[in-house]
C-alpha cells in the first residue's frame, strides 16, 4: 500500500476510534528502504492529524546479525518515533521477532540453543527499555518453540514460555 493509500486508510478507519481503542501505527519491518523506517518516516511525516498510541514493528534477521542489530533497529525506531509529535516518546510494540534461516548459506541456520541464547539476550534488554510495551516472538511452529515433532516445546519454547523479568543471564 502506497504511503498516500495507508495515510487517507488510517484517518478514515482508525482515527474514528481514538479514545476508544489503543490505535497503533502501521506495521513496520526492518526492511530497507522504501520499505521498513523510511516508509514509517514518510507516514508519520505527512499524518500529523494521525492519533497514534503506539508503534508497531517487526523483526527478523539471522543468528550472526543477532541482538545487537535487533537492539540497533529498536533504537532507530525510537529515533524515528521522536521525529513526530504525534509519536514522541509513545511505546513501541514489538509484535514479531524471529530468527531466520534465509541467508542462502546452512551456515546461518539457527540451532535451538542458538535461539535460546538471543531470545535471553533480547528479552531482559526489551524488559529494560521503557517504552517498549510490548513484544511477541514468531512463529510458534514445528523447530521454533516447538519441538520437531510439534507435540512438545522446544528448548528454546521453554525459556520463552518460562521467561520472567527476574531471569538473570548468564554469559
Amino acid at each position: 500500500m502506497s504511503v498516500n493509500a495507508s495515510i487517507t486508510a488510517y484517518r478514515t478507519a482508525m482515527n474514528p476510534f481514538a479514545g476508544k481503542a489503543q490505535l497503533v501505527a502501521p506495521a513496520m519491518t526492518n526492511a530497507v528502504a522504501p520499505s521498513g523506517l523510511t516508509y514509517l518516516s514518510h507516514f508519520l511525516g505527512n499524518c500529523s492529524d494521525c492519533i497514534i498510541d503506539a508503534l508497531n514493528v517487526h523483526w527478523y534477521s539471522n543468528k550472526y546479525a543477532g541482538a545487537t542489530y535487533f537492539q540497533t533497529f529498536i533504537n532507530q525506531t525510537r529515533a524515528v518515533r521522536d521525529m513526530y509529535p504525534q509519536t514522541k516518546g509513545k511505546p513501541i510494540w514489538v509484535t514479531e521477532f524471529g530468527l531466520t534461516n534465509d541467508c542462502g548459506d546452512p551456515v546461518c541456520d539457527y540451532s535451538d540453543a542458538d535461539l535460546q541464547s538471543f531470545l535471553m539476550q533480547v528479552m531482559p534488554w526489551m524488559d529494560s527499555q521503557p517504552d517498549v510495551g510490548k513484544y511477541a516472538y514468531f512463529m510458534n511452529a514445528p523447530g521454533i518453540l516447538l519441538n520437531a515433532a510439534g507435540d512438545a516445546l522446544s528448548g528454546a519454547g521453554v525459556a520463552y514460555n518460562n521467561y520472567t523479568t527476574s531471569v538473570v543471564m548468564v554469559t
